[in-house]
């Protein structure tokens, strides 16, 4: 359904009200933050910015902040 929904509107509705509820969205967003289609990417950050916000326990921020500066290098 994410692939499908491209509309940006659609793709954070579905993200938001469907996906963060969902008992596998911690599975989901590993998979999708490591996928190379962007828009799916930005699902699997979507996610993980939920997740540093309500359960940091076991993330590893810096590891975490390290890929954010590394994608910014390559995008700036």
């Amino acid at each position: 359904m994410l692939r499908e929904a491209r509309t940006p509107k659609v793709h954070d509705w579905l993200v938001n009200y469907v996906v963060k509820k969902n008992p596998h969205a911690e599975e989901l967003r590993r998979a999708w933050s490591a996928d190379p289609d962007p828009v799916v990417a930005s699902a699997g950050w979507a996610l993980t910015t939920e997740r540093v916000a309500r359960q940091p326990e076991g993330l590893d921020l810096v590891g975490l902040l390290d890929v954010v500066e590394a994608q910014m290098k390559q995008d700036g």
